[in-house]
């Protein structure tokens, strides 16, 4: 114990008071002690003590505690009869004090955008990470949330492309056989070897391009996914509760807005807008038609994307905005309509897709009213914002959608 008494006698005499009293005496007597001896007994009554995570990374724990007050909790549910990862919804519901009235805030059905694009889980998956984002934000705000996916699209074969990588492909095949090709008496020379190899390249290219694309969904197959999964969600009001505001983010607000002009879809699966008593649209796309200008901005990039997604199908995907303006969207219940300071970094090449003050105003002729929200953030940010949080608790806090 002579070691315990010189590490103590100096701190002392300095004096200056041993911080944290309680836990340094032993702390102390441990670090004069030899390794070994300091590695049994009190190390191991450490390691059993359970450490909270949030010591491991307080900062962002800090910042996911600023971002969602209440925790929330989300449970997957199949909306049809399979087990397929893009037919499935997940139910949010925020962790609301007991005293919150529950009656007051509403249940949101969002439908999440992915392009278009996600007839297979593994296509789905490179969105689906920040699209459950957007739920949670919701749910933060105070309202449940039920996130709906729904089978998606496939780019058609693009001819150009598929015999730029079957040259490119061939080319080097031929480099890698040729040597045993021409011990075995190939007679056709280098060039005829070369157009050999690109030629199966170029079948086993479209081959597996087309197989890839086998169970792709139409357009009307994304509505009937959604129009399902309302269905679901009524039939389950013990899971979710009924819905009152449908929602969409990016191409889920045009699936949503378009089935909204569909009532034919929506009858059959039992569901439609008669009891919905808001519609919530962030960032959505809202104007798909080809060709022209639009709002003084030319459309070549927007009408590339959606011949590149679609292909010929293309004619087969209405825009939301010139339905309403031929006429469709009486009777619509009140729209919110959330856009972004800055949709795509500045960049005005996809401003034709991002029409809410258009699509509000054509809205507004037919007696729907409509309410424009604009968050610091941009398309591919608005779901994690802050603004956006603050906004719908607001919304929430003011009865809106209930």
């Amino acid at each position: 114990m002579p070691a315990r008494s010189r590490s103590k006698t100096p701190k002392q005499a300095d004096g200056a008071p041993p911080p944290l009293s309680r836990s340094k005496t032993p702390s102390r007597a441990r670090s004069k002690t030899p390794s070994r001896a300091r590695s049994k007994t009190p190390s191991r009554a450490r390691s059993k003590t359970p450490t909270p995570k949030t010591k491991m990374t307080p900062t962002k724990k800090k910042l996911a505690a600023e971002h969602y007050p209440y925790p929330t909790t989300s449970t997957r549910h199949a909306y049809r009869d399979n087990n397929n990862f893009e037919q499935s919804l997940d139910v949010y519901v925020p962790g609301l004090p007991a005293s919150a009235d529950l009656s007051s805030l509403p249940v949101v059905l969002l439908v999440v955008g992915s392009g278009w694009m996600g007839h297979r889980a593994l296509i789905y998956a490179g969105c689906s990470w920040w699209n459950a984002s957007g739920p949670k934000t919701v749910a933060s705000a105070g309202a449940t949330c039920v996130c709906v996916r729904h089978r998606g699209a496939f780019p058609p074969p693009d001819e150009r492309l598929l015999l730029l990588g079957a040259g490119l492909a061939g080319l080097q095949l031929a480099n890698f056989c040729w040597a045993p090709a021409a011990e075995l008496g190939w007679g056709y020379g280098w060039a005829g070897f070369q157009a050999l190899c690109s030629a199966g390249a170029w079948l086993a290219l479209s081959a597996l391009w087309r197989l890839g694309a086998s169970g792709s969904a139409s357009f009307d197959d994304m509505l009937e996914d959604v129009a399902a999964a309302m269905r679901w969600v009524k039939e389950h009001g013990d899971v979710a509760g009924a819905p009152t505001v449908l929602g969409g983010y990016s191409s889920g607000g045009h699936v949503l807005s378009s089935l909204m002009l569909r009532p034919d879809i929506m009858e059959k699966h039992g569901v439609g807008v008669e009891d919905i008593k808001g519609v919530l649209l962030l960032s959505p796309l809202l104007a798909t038609c080809p060709g022209g200008t639009f709002a003084g901005k030319m459309r070549a990039f927007t009408d590339l994307v959606m011949d590149n997604v679609w292909g010929a199908a293309r004619g087969t995907v209405p825009s939301p905005l010139h339905d309403v303006l031929n006429g469709g969207g009486r009777g619509f219940p009140p729209h919110l309509l959330v856009g972004c300071r800055s949709e795509t970094f500045g960049l005005s090449v996809m401003d034709t897709f991002f029409c809410r003050e258009a699509y509000g105003a054509a809205l507004g002729e037919r007696g729907v009213k409509s309410e424009m929200i604009t968050v610091d953030a941009n398309h591919w940010t608005v779901l994690t914002s802050r603004s956006l949080y603050e906004q719908l608790s607001k919304k929430f806090g003011e009865g809106w959608g209930v």
